[in-house]
């Protein structure tokens, strides 16, 4: 045993702040490639659709998500792509009981609406109801609560093309 010995509670912080730099640095690293794919095939199965992440970071530090180069496709090409999604959650959200986003900043945002017929776009399938039985509506989850502080959209733009009066739009 050796003569120098560090107190018992300076040697528990030391280990809890070694414990917690390491979690960090798990889930920092570690995190993205196994959730990356998992995103893609929520959302393309939820949305019909296919989802391409370019990037997926990380901070547990900072409580941040960014997803860099998303594309959301459909039949004709993407109907919306953008170059980066950056959440940020508020450490609130540990006390409160409901997620807590302090920001939620889109940047680079395309998004492309085709009307191909008189009464029909290329993103209707996402707003056409599901048929639901009596039982499936009983038994339905409530949705969290959530707060969201902020909304940040630069950069982005809606393209309309209007397939069936043959214009094109752009709004910025």
């Amino acid at each position: 045993m050796s003569k120098f010995r560090l107190p018992r509670l300076l040697r528990i912080g030391l280990y809890s702040l070694f414990g917690l730099i390491l979690l960090g640095l798990v889930l920092a690293l570690a995190t993205p490639p196994l959730l990356k794919p998992w995103l893609e095939g929520q959302l393309g199965q939820s949305l019909a659709r296919r989802v391409e992440i370019g990037s997926l970071e990380i901070n547990p530090l900072q409580l941040k998500l960014v997803l860099g180069k998303v594309t959301i496709g459909d039949a004709s090409g993407a109907l919306m792509t953008f170059k980066q999604l950056t959440l940020n959650v508020d450490a609130v959200s540990l006390t409160q009981q409901a997620l807590v986003l302090h920001e939620l900043a889109l940047d680079g945002a395309t998004l492309n609406l085709v009307r191909t017929s008189q009464d029909r776009f290329n993103f209707s399938d996402l707003l056409a109801s599901k048929p639901e039985t009596a039982t499936l509506e009983a038994t339905k989850p409530v949705l969290p609560r959530f707060v969201l502080h902020n909304i940040r959209v630069e950069n982005s733009q809606i393209s309309l093309d209007d397939r069936v009066s043959v214009q094109r739009q752009l709004l910025y």
